[in-house]
């Protein structure tokens, strides 16, 4: 089993094309990008935690829909975009918890002794900062907030980032942070 990390996919928000400057001529074709991608990368016994904002003006129908055609369970922190379409589906019961799970907007996981702290929204601060814990987040679409100085140990997850696919191995995203922090200095 392999973890997987991502956020901000936006399925079903058709202005996330223009704002972002997504390289895709209309939704059908980045559902399809992001899905095949996503497949690609993902089995159906891993697990990939979703910062927030799976999806974005969708029905709970849709967003259920979409859901199943993902590989792996979600594991989901969400975000400000997640309140009416998963969260309802998962509610209504459209998403069994077997393939989706809300997590608390800001959670925390242990992996190898190391802290990691989730949330959607990038924190100035975070539990066991000075210990050298890290921070996932998505949320900012663009890099203001991830130029010099960097915070280190903070890291951006979000897929508009992400120049090789849609989501990360929680390995990666390790090795990554380790780089930052060299670079950094």
């Amino acid at each position: 089993m392999t973890e997987f990390i991502t956020s901000d996919t936006h399925f079903f928000h058709k202005k996330i094309l223009s704002h972002c400057d997504r390289p895709f001529n209309n939704l059908e074709e980045m559902h399809n990008a992001y899905i095949a991608m996503w497949n690609v990368e993902v089995n159906n016994g891993d697990t990939v935690w979703v910062l927030g904002d799976l999806t974005f003006w969708a029905k709970p129908e849709e967003a259920a829909s979409l859901v199943y055609l993902l590989k792996g369970k979600i594991n989901l922190i969400p975000g400000n975009h997640d309140k009416d379409e998963v969260l309802k589906a998962v509610k209504k019961g459209y998403i069994p918890e077997s393939k989706l799970e809300v997590f608390p907007s800001l959670y925390e996981i242990k992996r190898d002794k190391k802290l990691i702290v989730l949330c959607h929204f990038p924190l100035y601060s975070w539990n066991g900062m000075a210990k050298d814990s890290i921070h996932l987040h998505g949320h900012t679409h663009t890099r203001e907030i991830d130029k010099p100085p960097i915070h280190k140990n903070r890291f951006n997850v979000g897929v508009d980032w992400n120049k090789d696919g849609v989501v990360y191995t929680l390995e990666e995203v390790l090795e990554k942070i380790e780089k930052q922090n060299e670079n950094s200095n």
